[in-house]
C-alpha cells in the first residue's frame, strides 16, 4: 500500500521500451559491446601500472568490476589520504580504500595505502595519462619521505 501511495504506478514506458530492447536482442548487443570496452579499458589500467609504476604497487581484484585496489607498500596506511589528496591536486581522480574498511578491521592484509582506481568512465589515452600522473605522485612521495627520514 505504501507503494502504491509513495508512486501510483510503475514506469509503464519504461518498461515497455525496456521490453522491446530484450525482445530484439539490442540490450544484448548493448551488453556485450559495453562489457568489451570496459575489458579494455581494465587491460590498459593494468599495462599502464605496470609500465608506469613496477614493483610500486600490487594490483589487487583485476579480473572483473570496473575498478582495481592498487596497495602502495612505500605509503604507510596512515598516510592514505595524503597521497590521494596530492594525487588529486595533480589531477588523477582516486579515492582512498581505508574507508571502505571498519575501523580496525582485522580483515584489511595490507598496512599501506590502497587505492581504488576507477576505469568505466576513461579512455584507454587518459588512463594512460592519469597512471603516469600517478607514478609521478608515488616517486615524489617516495623521494619526500627519503629526504625526511635521511639525517
Amino acid at each position: 500500500e505504501a507503494r502504491r501511495l509513495a508512486d501510483g504506478h510503475a514506469p509503464r514506458l519504461d518498461q515497455l521500451v525496456l521490453a522491446a530492447l530484450i525482445e530484439d536482442g539490442s540490450y544484448e548487443r548493448h551488453v556485450r559491446a559495453a562489457r568489451r570496452r570496459n575489458e579494455g579499458r581494465r587491460a590498459a589500467l593494468l599495462q599502464a601500472l605496470e609500465r608506469h609504476l613496477p614493483g610500486a604497487v600490487q594490483v589487487e581484484g583485476s579480473a572483473s568490476g570496473l575498478h582495481v585496489v592498487a596497495w602502495v607498500p612505500a605509503v604507510h596506511q596512515r598516510d592514505e589520504i595524503a597521497l590521494v589528496r596530492l594525487a588529486r591536486e595533480r589531477g588523477v581522480g582516486v579515492r582512498p580504500i581505508s574507508p571502505l574498511y571498519a575501523a580496525g578491521d582485522a580483515h584489511r592484509r595490507q598496512s599501506c595505502a590502497g587505492l581504488v582506481l576507477g576505469y568505466a568512465s576513461l579512455q584507454p589515452q587518459a588512463i594512460e595519462q592519469g597512471v603516469l600522473r600517478l607514478a609521478g605522485v608515488v616517486s615524489q612521495w617516495q623521494t619526500q619521505s627519503a629526504t625526511q627520514k635521511s639525517p
